[in-house]
């Protein structure tokens, strides 16, 4: 038994989808777009066969170079919509939900493959249908339909799998820092899902979370010791033609990454998901400005166009009005948010061990053994330094990095420490040669140097990553010195100390 469904399409059009613009985060969202909006859809009738407390749950299995499995326990594809699901920008009657324009599921599949294969059924229909899509085939004989094979299953059973192979070259490779991107910008785009219990999204076996970013508690820039108040701010816009819902806050530590705004549309980030967060400069202000790196938020938006693949508002003017009226908000100064964003400087006390280790875990968690490649060659003997130790009792594991030029390597082992009386900024207090292809240095940061001190802003995360690169560049300047014939490499290190001293 079965039956045909209609692909009916120009041939040609297929490669334009291969070539779109596209990231695998978004492509694999549409999967989920339509998970959530079939469970929503037959929402009453899933709760009867699976109890009231049951939720979406969706689960995407990535094997590089082999398969991709999407599969969920939602409603299925429904009889009514089955003729038009698999032909393209056939549009769901009812597209008022997450399932809008009826290219989804095709034009993903095509991105990430060159085969699909869909199997669903709904629950109370007794029936399992299946398809199989190739690309080839589809092209070589102009294919307009599919056959559809049927076969028979419990009544109770509501699911579908949706199998993906001859994996394309836009599909995920594997690569462990890619996965952990598309993990970290699904849980951020289904945020609202997750948090509010309707969906269990997992990949590759790990359930998602989605983590809040920490909320700033303080007093006025410039009422230190006035009262804290959590800065963040409810927006609701109401207009004839748009709605904005949501809230903006600040950062407790400036962090680009996390700064910027999400931008949704039905429950579900459009734009600014994860580290790609959506920037306006009158909400942002400039690139790199503090506020630029404290601002956060959420908005929902009502009454405006995305594109069809969902990765964007569609250009509009009135966006322009409408961050106007969100500043103006922002810029009250019953709440001078925006000002507080960009004047606040987090007071860090230099000489709190909690401080000290806080700042130790931070540089250690961040080195990662990380490797950066600099174009310089290896002294013939390593140079000697005179070791000053301090109580071990006082210094911290910082972490280590490594630096290579084209066939040495030089880890530069850094210790964090606190301790009074002490001068140097930083000290080299061993440096030793490995073996031929290696130079193990042992350096010391002081927490407590006078530099801190006079700004304690210099301790902030921002701060210290980039005053860490410096000192480590310093100290391996320091260990080259001798190769181009300078007799005395510590000087430019003692005169630094003695400048920032004074």
């Amino acid at each position: 038994m079965g039956g045909k469904v209609s692909i009916r399409h120009k041939p040609g059009t297929y490669n334009v989808y291969r070539n779109l613009s596209n990231t695998p985060w978004r492509a694999l969202a549409e999967y989920v777009d339509n998970s959530l909006q079939s469970f929503e859809n037959n929402l009453n009738a899933i709760r009867k066969v699976d109890g009231l407390s049951t939720k979406c749950i969706v689960e995407i299995i990535i094997e590089p170079d082999n398969q991709i499995v999407i599969r969920d326990n939602a409603g299925g594809i429904s009889e009514k919509d089955f003729e038009r699901a698999f032909e393209p920008a056939h549009r769901p009657a009812d597209n008022s939900g997450l399932s809008e324009f009826g290219m989804g599921l095709k034009v993903a599949s095509i991105w990430l493959a060159d085969n699909y294969e869909v199997r669903t059924t709904t629950v109370g229909s007794q029936v399992l249908k299946s398809l199989e899509f190739k690309l080839k085939d589809v092209v070589e004989n102009s294919m307009e339909e599919l056959s559809v094979v049927e076969k028979a299953i419990d009544q109770d059973t509501h699911f579908t799998e949706i199998l993906l192979t001859g994996l394309s070259r836009n599909a995920p490779t594997g690569n462990a820092r890619q996965m952990v991107k598309i993990k970290s910008h699904l849980s951020s785009i289904y945020r609202q899902f997750i948090r509010n219990d309707r969906l269990e999204l997992n990949v590759n076996g790990e359930v998602l979370h989605y983590q809040e970013p920490k909320i700033l508690n303080s007093p006025l820039w410039n009422d230190p010791n006035g009262i804290s108040c959590e800065w963040k701010k409810e927006i609701n816009i109401d207009t004839p033609k748009y709605k904005v819902y949501g809230f903006i806050a600040l950062l407790e530590t400036m962090k680009q990454g996390d700064a910027g705004l999400s931008l949704f549309r039905r429950g579900r980030v459009i734009e600014g998901s994860h580290d790609e967060k959506y920037k306006h400069r009158l909400i942002s202000g400039s690139p790199g400005s503090p506020r630029d790196k404290r601002i956060f938020g959420e908005l929902e938006l009502e009454g405006f166009e995305v594109s069809f693949e969902k990765g964007k508002f569609i250009g509009n003017n009135d966006f322009e009005a409408l961050f106007q009226l969100i500043r103006n908000e922002l810029s009250d100064a019953r709440f001078p948010l925006i000002q507080q964003g960009e004047r606040y400087r987090k007071v860090v006390v230099s000489t709190s061990e909690k401080s000290v280790k806080k700042i130790a875990n931070t540089l250690k968690s961040s080195s990662g053994g990380r490797k950066i490649y600099t174009p310089i060659s290896l002294p013939e003997i390593a140079p000697t330094f005179d070791s000053k130790p301090t109580p071990n009792s006082s210094n911290l594991d910082g972490g280590s990095w490594s630096y290579r030029d084209d066939d040495h390597e030089y880890v530069i082992k850094l210790e964090v420490t606190g301790i009074e009386g002490n001068e140097h900024l930083y000290q080299i207090i061993d440096s030793k040669k490995v073996d031929l292809y290696q130079t193990e240095i042992t350096a010391r940061l002081n927490l407590n140097h006078s530099f801190f001190k006079r700004k304690p802003s210099r301790m902030s995360d921002d701060s210290m990553e980039a005053i860490v690169r410096i000192v480590q560049s310093l100290i391996i300047a320091e260990i080259y010195g001798p190769t181009i014939g300078l007799k005395d490499q510590g000087v430019m290190r003692r005169l630094m100390n003695t400048i920032l001293n004074s």
